[in-house]
């Protein structure tokens, strides 16, 4: 009996994981290749930028702490620290939209081009 349990866990070590990978998004595959296109390194490029702007706006021109953004924008102070301290890996848009909005800034997304536009808010 304890052969076929033997067989069986050793079978499943030997059976390649097919689930998509959580959380930060690596550079390089088990081969050693990219993982990523030139499209999407690009979009991550533009989203750390977008985040990083949105969060220097609301310490400058607001004078905003995490906190304090936490609070404006609807969200858990440990989500905010999490987004800023870039511990949060694939932010959802619903997230960083509550901050743009906190701040005073609208995201537009463009279906086309994988690209999001930022506008202050009328």
């Amino acid at each position: 009996m304890a052969s076929k349990n033997q067989a069986k866990n050793q079978a499943k070590k030997n059976q390649k994981n097919t689930r998509p990978l959580r959380g930060k998004p690596t550079l390089k595959n088990i081969d050693g290749q990219s993982a990523y296109d030139k499209d999407d390194r690009a979009f991550f490029r533009t989203l750390h930028g977008l985040i990083d702007l949105l969060f220097s706006e609301a310490l400058t021109l607001h004078g905003l702490t995490w906190g304090q953004l936490a609070v404006k924008s609807d969200l858990a102070y440990q989500t905010v620290l999490n987004l800023g301290n870039r511990v949060t890996r694939w932010p959802q848009f619903k997230t960083i939209y509550k901050i743009a909005r906190a701040v005073g800034y609208e995201i537009e997304l463009s279906a086309t081009g994988k690209q999001a536009k930022l506008r202050k808010a009328a």
